[in-house]
């Protein structure tokens, strides 16, 4: 559905997907108070995503392996690992410097600081993908028309990004009271 650009049927999928699971956890808490009302949210959730994306995709894959069929997607698959170990690692090693020069605590109010920093981006993260990509994945065989969407949809969330740290910035002192106590 997000490759077709169908943002409308995703948008009412994970609407629906969320009331049901809000309700779900809400009668589970109801009849059973307990840490296992968010469990049964989570599973409702995914289950209802699940069913909603299969019959609105249309998609109904057969049960098939063939290793020749993987072939292709071998290096991508590669690539895609060694990026994420990468990045995984470097996003980390400021972490274990910390650590290893200043102590536990500091790692601790390091590690704070860094969460409450990426927040915006990790909000901002899906709705890129969710969105951007698709658009980008229908131009990559033309290369200037991919880099000109590219931009016009980088510029709006740059701002926002922008505006969002300078807020951040600007509110640091009951920003940090209220998220941290």
């Amino acid at each position: 559905l997000q490759r077709d650009l169908r943002l409308r049927a995703v948008a009412m999928v994970e609407i629906a997907a969320s009331v049901l699971a809000f309700c779900a956890a809400l009668a589970w808490v109801l009849a059973w108070p307990g840490p296992l009302a968010l469990v049964a949210g989570q599973v409702t959730l995914a289950l209802t995503r699940c069913l909603l994306y299969g019959v609105l995709s249309g998609l109904r894959p057969a049960p098939r392996l063939a290793l020749s069929d993987l072939r292709p997607f071998r290096a991508f698959g590669a690539f895609q690992l060694g990026e994420r170990a990468l990045n995984h690692a470097a996003g980390n090693f400021d972490r274990l410097l910390v650590a290893a020069l200043l102590g536990p605590a500091a790692a601790g109010y390091y590690a704070m600081a860094s969460q409450i920093a990426f927040r915006p981006e990790a909000l901002f993260g899906p709705m890129v993908s969710r969105t951007v990509l698709p658009l980008l994945a229908r131009l990559q065989g033309e290369t200037a028309r991919m880099g000109a969407a590219y931009l016009r949809a980088l510029t709006p969330l740059s701002l926002m990004g922008a505006a969002v740290y300078a807020l951040m910035f600007a509110l640091a002192e009951p920003l940090v009271r209220v998220v941290l106590g």
